[in-house]
């Protein structure tokens, strides 16, 4: 018997032999044609990436503190982005040079750039 993960679509995308509470409490046969088809199926660096991306989902989206912090610490990262950009465009400003050409960084684009891209810095897909 194996406990699965699953997707919010319900596509495995992890087996494990003991229970991992709040992950893969769901138990199925050794035998069960979708364990099987999820062995018998992507590489384990697939596997990670929707494991990454299923992750990242289910964090974004959690209504309890967990979700509330993940969320409260994208806002401050990208208000201190924010605020070193313009620190840096004043002091080039400030030099007689060209200010900077970047925007500013948007609480949405940092969320649907890592949505898009959840296995961004993973040394196993780089």
């Amino acid at each position: 018997m194996y406990y699965v993960q699953r997707t919010n679509g319900g596509v495995i995308v992890g087996a494990y032999r003991n229970p991992q509470p709040g992950l893969a409490e769901e138990q199925v046969a050794d035998d069960d044609p979708e364990l099987l088809a999820f062995f018998a199926g992507p590489s384990a660096a697939e596997r990670l990436s929707a494991n990454r991306a299923a992750a990242l989902t289910g964090l974004l989206t959690r209504a309890d503190d967990t979700g509330i912090a993940v969320r409260a610490t994208v806002a401050a990262v990208t208000f201190l982005v924010n605020n070193r950009l313009e620190l840096i465009d004043a002091q080039l400003r400030a030099l007689g040079q060209p200010g900077l050409s970047v925007p500013r960084v948007l609480q949405a684009e940092i969320l649907a750039y890592l949505s898009d891209n959840p296995t961004a810095g993973d040394p196993a897909t780089g």
